[in-house]
């Protein structure tokens, strides 16, 4: 499900080009810092949950698949074991 929300973004892994572009744009003494948060379900839900129905509509999932999923994810949440993390790249350099 994850790789479906991501195919539904315009550059899904821009993170992991972004020191090689900066490079190219003729910056110097580059830093990378990496960082992740974690969110809540119902966040989760906001981020996620529209791609996923509308990948059921186009038919490249099943709509049973994608209730699966997100009933899995509630009950996660119910239980309180539920966890999701955004990891972030902040690329910064001088000219």
């Amino acid at each position: 499900m994850t790789s479906i929300v991501a195919a539904s973004m315009p550059n899904p892994n821009s993170a992991r080009e972004l020191p090689a572009l900066a490079r190219q744009a003729g910056l110097r003494n580059i830093k990378i810092e990496t960082f992740a948060i974690s969110t809540p379900h119902e966040f989760f839900l906001r981020a996620m949950a529209g791609s996923l129905s509308k990948a059921a509509d186009d038919g490249i999932v099943p709509r049973s698949e994608v209730e699966e999923f997100l009933a899995e994810q509630a009950s996660l949440h119910t239980n309180g074991d539920f966890f999701q993390a955004w990891l972030f790249v902040l690329v910064s350099g001088t000219v």
